[in-house]
């Protein structure tokens, strides 16, 4: 399972992002306006920047059978509002709430996203990891339930670095008997 933030993974802080990403090779952010709920409910405005190689990535990994689910504050707003973007179909969403910080160094999403994923792999990009939650990646993959955690620099977004690494670690979950 891959579990997927959106605000520093898929929404990159905006200044100069396109200078900063071309030097990666990467195909340019899309600004778009977003008018609507934010995660509290309230209404918010202001603009997304999206990738289209994201959406063309995630719908390899769906294709791959790998089941993708947000982990994001956005909750059904990531549907409504970027899977279209994106060009993906309805995802599931994990319940992580309205805030998604570091709390005592611990993601306040790792709660919800632990318990959603049980005892499945889990592969989880996310901007907001704190070192708590790589011990707990370690200890789940050390009792045999294979974890990687990626956190993704906000600056950037989520990179082909990035993704090389996530393919890498799911092309192993066969040889950990993971099918």
């Amino acid at each position: 399972m891959a579990a997927l933030d959106v605000d520093g993974v898929l929404n990159p802080d905006g200044d100069g992002i396109n200078e900063r990403v071309r030097a990666l090779r990467m195909s340019a952010y899309e600004r778009h306006q977003y008018d609507g709920p934010g995660p509290d409910g309230e209404p918010v405005s202001g603009y997304v920047l999206v990738n289209p190689d994201h959406g063309m990535w995630l719908r390899g990994l769906l294709a791959a059978r790998v089941d993708v689910v947000w982990a994001t504050s956005w909750g059904e707003v990531a549907n409504s509002f970027l899977g279209p973007l994106l060009n993906l179909p309805r995802l599931p969403v994990v319940g992580v709430g309205p805030y998604s910080g570091l709390v005592w160094g611990r993601s306040a999403k790792r709660g919800p996203v632990g318990t959603y994923v049980a005892g499945r792999p889990l592969l989880w990009l996310d901007d907001q990891l704190g070192g708590k939650d790589l011990a707990w990646a370690e200890q789940r993959t050390a009792a045999g339930v294979p974890t990687l955690l990626i956190r993704i620099d906000p600056a950037f977004g989520l990179t082909p670095d990035d993704q090389a690494c996530a393919e890498e670690w799911l092309a192993r979950l066969p040889a950990w008997g993971v099918a």
